[in-house]
């Protein structure tokens, strides 16, 4: 897969402002979970977007970002 990934568009909702909506809640998400900081949840957030997600080449959705970024955690849990 390039560098770009395919993000499933939301109504009412200008298309260039979708992928950082996602990663957006996707940061949000791992400081939610794991109470890192707010740099560190960015760091994490980028990271899994970078990565191949188990739903793709499917476009990416908000829930799909929810998803990878709890099968991220559960990994850090299996390591521990």
């Amino acid at each position: 897969m390039g560098d770009e990934y395919i993000c499933a568009p939301i109504e009412g909702m200008a298309p260039f402002l979708v992928e950082p909506l996602i990663r957006q809640v996707m940061a949000a998400r791992y400081q939610e979970r794991t109470g890192c900081s707010q740099d560190e949840a960015v760091m994490h957030a980028t990271a899994t977007w970078e990565s191949e997600w188990e739903s793709d080449p499917r476009p990416r959705t908000i829930e799909l970002a929810k998803e990878a970024v709890d099968s991220d955690i559960e990994c850090w849990e299996g390591d521990e």
